[in-house]
C-alpha cells in the first residue's frame, strides 16, 4: 500500500514539523510501506494534494493536521476508492477525537496501520461537503476568524478567545 501524508504546518501549533516526518518516517518503514509527505503552502493547498494523491493511485491520503485540513482532504476522497487516514495536529481535533485517533502522534501512526477501514457520514451544504459538523452563525463566525490566513496565533486559547469575544459582538442573522 502507500501512503500521501499531507501535513498543514500552520495546524495546531505550527510546532514540531519534523517530529511528525520522523514519526510518518519511522512508522512507514516498520511495516514496509511506501509513502511520501508534502506540506500545504496556503488555504486549499491540500485539496490540490489530495487530488494529485488520488491521480497517483494513493491507497491511503492521509490528513496531518486539523478538522479544517480535514475536511478539505476528505471532500477531494468522496467517491473515489482512496481512504482517508488522520493523523491529528489541530486546535481542537473534533473529529479524530469522535473516532478515537490518539492526540499523540506516534500513537495516532501506529493506529494507521493497525485499523481497519470504516465508512463514516458524509453531509452537504451549498454544494461543500462536511464530516463530523457543519456550523453556522456564531460558529461559523468564529471558524472564519480563526482560520484567517492572516491569523497568527494558534491553538485551543485563541479559539476560545475568539468565541468569548464573539459571543458578545454576534448580531443574529436569518438563514433559509
Amino acid at each position: 500500500m502507500n501512503y500521501h501524508f499531507i501535513i498543514n504546518p500552520r495546524s495546531g501549533n505550527a510546532k514540531n514539523i519534523d517530529a511528525y516526518e520522523a514519526i510518518i518516517g519511522a512508522t512507514c518503514g516498520r511495516h514496509g510501506a511506501d509513502y511520501t509527505i508534502k506540506h500545504t503552502k496556503n488555504q486549499g493547498h491540500e485539496r490540490v494534494l489530495a487530488k494529485e494523491a488520488v491521480q497517483q493511485k494513493a491507497h491511503v491520503v492521509v490528513a496531518v493536521g486539523g478538522d479544517g485540513t480535514i475536511n478539505h482532504i476528505a471532500s477531494e476522497l468522496v467517491g473515489t476508492e482512496t481512504r482517508l487516514g488522520i493523523i491529528p495536529k489541530g486546535s481542537g481535533n473534533g473529529l479524530a477525537n469522535e473516532l478515537g485517533i490518539p492526540r499523540n502522534p506516534a500513537k495516532a501512526c501506529a493506529a494507521l496501520f493497525a485499523s481497519r477501514p470504516m465508512s463514516i457520514d458524509v453531509g452537504k451544504m451549498n454544494d461543500q461537503y462536511f464530516f463530523n459538523i457543519a456550523g453556522i452563525g456564531l460558529d461559523a463566525q468564529v471558524a472564519a476568524l480563526f482560520n484567517d490566513p492572516s491569523r497568527k496565533q494558534r491553538g485551543i486559547f485563541p479559539y476560545v478567545y475568539l468565541s468569548l469575544r464573539e459571543v458578545l459582538r454576534f448580531k443574529p442573522i436569518d438563514v433559509e
